[in-house]
């Protein structure tokens, strides 16, 4: 017991100007533990009052940190979801997913659990992916695709039940088209970007009007001729 402001107490106490608190609660031994809290006569008088409560916080936080500690991580997770893979995959795909993923996901992800991983983080790694990283929006989808491989994993295993790839779209393919001064459509890089569609020949289109019949015949003669769309 320890006299504080002129009052007893047998379960808060001061060290080093933070408020402590020591004592049994069922199932566990004596305890003394800081309750980060700095000294002062509402924190002494607070803590004397919950001093069970603040024990048995303590020791279920501790309960839950030991449980997480079993459970894998990300990166232990990575090569028995790759091995898994190879049922179903090419040993390229397998290569390309594990460069890619130690290259992109692990140095943000690796030391979270699969269950640690909320949609908003998913999501805002993918903008970071476009925005800060300025990857091409197939690189971000193949990021995705190996992502999602260890998620697969964990879910066949139940080891989680929700995959946070799964709740976030791709990135639309405007986003990664812009007009330099030019006017001319440049990728997040500045590089042109080339149209690599062939428009018919005039020959192929009388050829295609030649072949149709009907009203649809009409139709598209009007379409390629007339610039319609």
């Amino acid at each position: 017991m320890a006299e504080f402001f002129k009052k007893n107490y047998l379960h808060a106490y001061k060290r080093e100007g933070i408020v402590w608190v020591k004592g049994t609660v069922k199932g566990q031994k004596h305890h003394r533990i800081s309750t980060g809290k700095e000294f002062s006569k509402a924190n002494m008088n607070f803590v004397e009052k919950n001093w069970t409560l603040l024990i048995e916080e303590y020791f279920e936080k501790q309960k839950s940190l030991a449980e997480r500690a079993k459970k894998m991580s990300i990166v232990e997770l990575m090569p028995l979801s790759l091995d898994a893979a190879l049922e179903t995959a090419s040993e390229g795909t397998i290569n390309d997913y594990t460069r890619i993923l130690n290259k992109h996901v692990i140095p943000v992800f690796g030391n979270y659990k699969p269950d640690e991983i909320s949609v908003g983080m998913f999501k805002s790694f993918q903008k970071d992916l476009r925005v800060e990283s300025k990857l091409a929006r197939k690189t971000i989808l193949n990021v995705r695709a190996a992502f999602n491989c260890i998620y697969r994993y964990a879910i066949d295993e139940e080891i989680v039940d929700k995959n946070p790839i799964l709740l976030v779209s791709t990135p639309a393919s405007k986003l990664f088209v812009h007009f330099n001064d030019d006017g001319v459509a440049v990728d997040q890089n500045g590089n042109e970007i080339i149209d690599d569609i062939n428009p018919f020949t005039l020959d192929d289109v009388w050829k295609l009007i030649d072949s149709a019949e009907g009203q649809f015949k009409n139709i598209i003669t009007i379409l390629f001729f007339t610039g319609m769309r």
